[in-house]
């Protein structure tokens, strides 16, 4: 890529760097306010580095 091209892009990118990314919620985890962490408490049971337990147990093992 020429240097005049690889500033372009530096500086159209520039606004990417400055504004906070804003993460999108479903209406299910109430737009935020929830995060529903069943699918990754069902990976994490199932794999060969987890162990057994209940729902609970694993969201409270976060607060740790």
């Amino acid at each position: 890529m020429s240097e005049f091209k690889h500033h372009l892009q530096a500086e159209s990118d520039e606004h990417l760097l400055r504004e906070e990314p804003r993460p999108e919620f479903s209406g299910e985890e109430g737009l935020g306010r929830c995060l529903d962490l069943h699918e990754h408490f069902q990976r994490f049971v199932n794999s060969k580095f987890g162990k057994k337990m209940e729902y609970y147990e694993y969201i409270c093992s976060f607060a740790r």
